[in-house]
């Protein structure tokens, strides 16, 4: 990860498993709002 993905909101900041292991969900549910079409938080 370079600088210039810091500023990239597209960019994520975590992989998929390590998000799992910190959130202690399945990788399902994190994929779920993707899935169901669920609008971004406006930032």
């Amino acid at each position: 990860m370079g600088v210039r993905d810091l500023d990239d909101e597209d960019h994520p900041g975590w992989s998929m498993g390590r998000a799992v292991e910190l959130f202690g969900v399945e990788p399902a549910f994190l994929r779920s709002p993707d899935a169901a079409d669920v609008p971004a938080a406006a930032g």
